[in-house]
């Protein structure tokens, strides 16, 4: 379909007839891969000197030059690999974020010279509805600009994705417009706001909790935010609230540290302290669940470091209660969770005469178990519901798979989840400290009071983002809680 001249890296100056062949050459494998984002990111890998600026005008140019004089068939074939290609790009991890967007953004704008609203009426709204993603997504030049544009092709995209027609694109769509209107600066925010309310709710009609929970779920957190800025404090609870009965540390622990914090924040904000316990307790959850099946330790020490706040937040919150038992439960889980990181890193295995039989069940369950829980994740972040058509073969294979693929998925994970509990708890009685460098296992008050003598206090600092806490802790007392002001942290 596509001659090449060339493959590989290239050193030195980059020609513009590099830059052609590399275009070429990209298509040719979106194409022969159908999408598949290993072979397609391998080559953009070899070739990083080629994802710049010249890249977007050299395909600008091929596309001009190219698809407006190919026989039909041909040209529709070469727009579906640029729409994938586009799909794949926005979302690679190297080289320079803002120049992939561009590229990306220029590669959906290639394929509706072919996907045109006339002549593929289906494939030009699924084409507009990516291209508002990369626009709102985009970083480089003035970001009011293109919420603007991003605006535009949504709602482009709904004059053919609607209700009657489409009712699951009209949603998905609906939704990518509520977030291009929630983040939209120019005017009044305020009308922006209920906008974005009003397209929430439109999409809400259709993505409801029994037959599309994830999505449901996914959009109630996006309606809560917009209340939230809305200053209508009680709704964005409720929304946030919702989000979290699909959203559960198990299934989804990054949602959920998403709807969590944002709840506990929100409920913050106006004292609603119970409620804010409850939604950073969610988020505590998660964040230890999602550390058992990060992969990387870059990608731990992130969902380490974004939580910080949630452990703060939730300890400040137990004071303004007065559960002081309570905030010291949470300050030691705080410490436990560093400590079960720094034992976990060494890719420990439980010591002493175990049944073989019961450590291969171990080896196989945490081998098995995390990159399903990765896919589970990526599956349910599809990039604000970027889309390509599954009408052919060749891209069935790119799209997330089907809701009942997901729930599948999703139940095999929490069997597994299960067999492992099951596991752990068989290794026990040959290594009982086994299962503490595992996971966090939150220790009560009750206990920590049990392991003092008479008459010895135990005095312990807790540290946060604007003060510290000094708790006092004896066998036979209430425990006592000491607060600091901001001075005395700086002083500290």
């Amino acid at each position: 379909m596509f001659n090449r001249s060339f493959q590989g890296k290239t050193t030195g100056t980059v020609t513009p007839e590099d830059y052609h062949n590399f275009i070429l050459e990209v298509l040719q494998v979106t194409l022969e891969s159908k999408g598949d984002k290993q072979a397609v990111y391998q080559l953009l890998e070899a070739n990083l000197d080629k994802l710049d600026d010249s890249f977007t005008h050299s395909l600008q140019h091929w596309a001009t030059n190219t698809l407006s004089h190919a026989e039909a068939d041909k040209a529709q074939t070469s727009a579906l690999s640029i729409l994938i290609f586009s799909n794949l790009i926005q979302e690679y991890p190297l080289g320079n974020k803002a120049v992939n967007q561009d590229i990306a953004i220029a590669g959906y704008l290639t394929a509706l010279s072919v996907y045109t609203r006339d002549a593929f009426p289906v494939d030009w709204a699924m084409t507009q509805n990516n291209l508002g993603n990369a626009y709102s997504d985009r970083i480089k030049g003035d970001r009011r600009d293109y919420l603007e544009l991003a605006i535009n092709a949504y709602t482009d995209a709904l004059q053919v994705r609607t209700r009657d027609a489409f009712p699951v694109n009209w949603a998905m769509t609906q939704n990518n417009l509520g977030n291009a209107y929630s983040d939209r600066i120019k005017g009044d925010r305020r009308d922006y706001l209920e906008l974005a309310i009003n397209a929430y709710t439109d999409a809400l009609q259709v993505r409801t909790r029994d037959a599309f929970p994830v999505d449901w779920a996914m959009t109630q957190n996006n309606l809560g935010i917009a209340y939230r800025d809305l200053k209508q404090f009680d709704e964005a609870i409720e929304c946030f609230k919702l989000a979290l009965e699909i959203r559960t540390p198990t299934t989804f622990p990054i949602d959920c540290l998403q709807s969590g914090r944002n709840l506990g924040e929100t409920a913050s904000l106006v004292e609603k302290w119970l409620e804010a316990i409850f939604g950073y307790d969610a988020a505590i959850q998660a964040v230890e669940q999602s550390r058992e099946w990060a992969s990387s330790l870059k990608t731990r020490r992130s969902l380490l470091e974004n939580a910080i706040d949630v452990y703060n937040q939730i300890v400040q919150g137990c004071i303004n209660t007065n559960q002081i038992e309570k905030a010291i439960e949470y300050v030691e889980r705080s410490k436990a969770r560093t400590l079960v990181e720094l034992l976990a890193n060494r890719d420990l295995y439980p010591k002493g005469d175990i049944p073989q039989e019961l450590l291969e069940q171990l080896k196989r369950l945490k081998r098995e178990i995390p990159p399903k829980q990765q896919l589970l994740e990526v599956l349910n972040n599809r990039d604000n519901d970027t889309q390509i058509d599954t009408k052919t073969q060749s891209t069935e294979n790119i799209l997330s798979l089907s809701s009942n693929d997901v729930k599948r998925l999703q139940q095999e994970l929490n069997e597994w989840q299960s067999e492992l509990e099951k596991v752990l708890e068989q290794i026990k009685p040959f290594d009982p400290s086994y299962q503490l460098t595992q996971k966090v296992e939150p220790i009560s008050f009750r206990e920590i009071r049990d392991t003092i003598e008479n008459h010895t206090p135990i005095i312990a600092w807790y540290i946060s983002s604007d003060r510290f806490f000094t708790f006092i802790i004896t066998r036979e007392d209430e425990p006592l809680c000491k607060q600091s002001d901001s001075n005395d942290l700086k002083a500290l």
